[in-house]
């Protein structure tokens, strides 16, 4: 992950600081790397948009800041949901071993797969989602929760804490994500006029807020839950029984605090996405 330019930090020959910054892009190399591209990608849409000409039923200068954040959002979330399905279908042999170990290997074990998927997820909170958030335009309190809370479980992933589980939290639900990107373009409080023009526009508009319905209907309201009820959440659980002390029970405990608010959040947005 560090790179062909840079020395590994086994390699360095340098002094200790350069050595040591060589030790943190080794291992959070890909953290800056995706946040970077992401915010550039966003600044650069943002003034594209603000750019363009104005009117129509697609006017890009109502929403640029919007529209340049659904850009980033639906490579990124194509590229999470690879990440996750190819680690949750395909195991390499580290998940294999974390899982053959019972609640203490998935829980604590690593695996380089999840290490990955909470880099990416690192970054793109850090230097993308987070900020844009804070934006006029993009601003709505359970998002910035949701976001702190998602960038606070990246974070714990990589001491490292349950990166077995990674791939599906952090990888495979965001299949979601990828026709909510689309559909939150023609929402009604933005360009539904728009996706409503033609008699073939308003069908296809249908159609993809019906798939992302069913998607999050069954990803994100049923199997997720499911997920926390019957896998993740025994293996926190036991991890907490077996703690000798304190600071051996803090890592499940914050995960467990971290796990299930997000859990009744994925299932509040199920219930107003229904309605």
């Amino acid at each position: 992950r560090g790179g062909a330019a840079l020395p590994m930090a086994s390699e360095c020959t340098a002094g200790e600081l350069d050595c040591r910054l060589f030790e943190l892009y080794d291992e959070y190399g890909l953290a800056l790397r995706i946040g970077l591209l992401c915010l550039g990608v966003q600044l650069a849409c943002t003034a594209l948009f603000k750019a363009l000409p104005a009117g129509g039923s697609f006017d890009t200068t109502r929403f640029p800041v919007f529209l340049a954040h659904q850009v980033v959002a639906l490579p990124l979330m194509i590229l999470l949901t690879y990440m996750g399905c190819a680690a949750y279908y395909s195991p390499a042999a580290d998940s294999q071993l974390a899982d053959a170990a019972g609640a203490h290997g998935r829980s604590t074990y690593p695996v380089a797969a999840g290490r990955d998927i909470s880099l990416v997820i690192l970054g793109m909170q850090l230097f993308w989602d987070l900020p844009v958030t804070l934006h006029a335009e993009m601003y709505d309190a359970v998002n910035l929760a949701h976001h702190v809370g998602m960038a606070i479980s990246a974070a714990l992933s990589l001491s490292p804490y349950v990166q077995y589980w990674v791939p599906f939290f952090g990888g495979l639900i965001e299949a979601s994500s990828i026709p909510l990107v689309l559909a939150d373009v023609f929402h009604p409080k933005r360009y539904q006029d728009f996706a409503e023009a033609t008699a073939g526009r308003s069908k296809a508009n249908f159609l993809l807020r019906v798939t992302f319905l069913l998607a999050y209907l069954l990803v994100r309201c049923v199997w997720f839950p499911a997920t926390v009820a019957f896998g993740v959440g025994p293996d926190l659980l036991s991890e907490l029984r077996g703690a000798e002390d304190a600071a051996a029970a803090l890592s499940p405990a914050l995960a467990l605090l971290l796990i299930l608010p997000l859990t009744f959040l994925q299932l509040h947005w199920g219930r107003k996405e229904g309605e």
